[in-house]
């Protein structure tokens, strides 16, 4: 994010639907159709057109991204696993304690602290709505099936626009709305087409139960 817009690093990070998907096949023991796997190569031509490796523009700092984005997909899949498990304050804990001992060791290497309390603000603010989207994210899971809350998490990229405009002012290129598009329209055909799997299993089994 230091060498990045907010509206890339946030394209970037839209890849993870696309990894859940090709990930949930070994790791989940879902069947993954012919028709989402071909939309997965479809949104990485989405990062390709953003990004443009070897060009002058491509940044090695988008890398990271796609890592971010890699660990966020296992990230959604474990927390699929044990939505129905554990609570979403559970969860809450462990993920937060098992960050906390991993990253401690290391944070203190260059450690700085806060200089004025608008930092200290800014600071405690991130943590806090980090935790409660991860609460809401749990329940979320609990309530109901993957693929219903999975489309408004593409309502971030135009939260992101907006403040990369208003408070960074780094307008989006124009090489974000197309690679951007293409990306929200293969995760959202990948929604579509787990919803519609999803009601035709029902229907069937609701048929059986008859």
């Amino acid at each position: 994010m230091r060498y990045l817009p907010l509206t890339v690093t946030g394209a970037l990070i839209f890849t993870s639907p696309l990894m859940v998907c090709a990930l949930s096949g070994p790791l989940l023991g879902e069947t993954i159709g012919w028709r989402r796997w071909l939309a997965i190569p479809v949104g990485f031509v989405g990062i390709l057109i953003i990004v443009r490796p070897g060009t002058e523009a491509f940044q090695p700092a988008s890398l990271l991204g796609l890592g971010a984005a890699f660990f966020i997909a296992l990230f959604s899949i474990i927390t699929r696993k044990l939505a129905g498990v554990d609570t979403a304050m559970t969860q809450q804990f462990y993920a937060g304690a098992v960050a906390l001992l991993i990253v401690t060791p290391f944070a203190f290497t260059g450690w700085v602290w806060p200089s004025n309390g608008v930092t200290r603000l800014a600071f405690f603010g991130a943590g806090t709505v980090g935790m409660i989207g991860h609460i809401l994210i749990s329940v979320a899971h609990r309530s109901a099936p993957p693929s219903t809350p999975a489309p408004f998490n593409y309502l971030t990229l135009l939260y992101l626009a907006i403040v990369s405009r208003l408070i960074f002012n780094e307008p989006p290129d124009q090489w974000f709305y197309p690679g951007g598009g293409i990306i929200i329209a293969s995760g959202l055909y990948i929604w579509l087409r787990e919803r519609t799997l999803n009601k035709s299993a029902t229907s069937v089994d609701e048929a059986i139960t008859r």
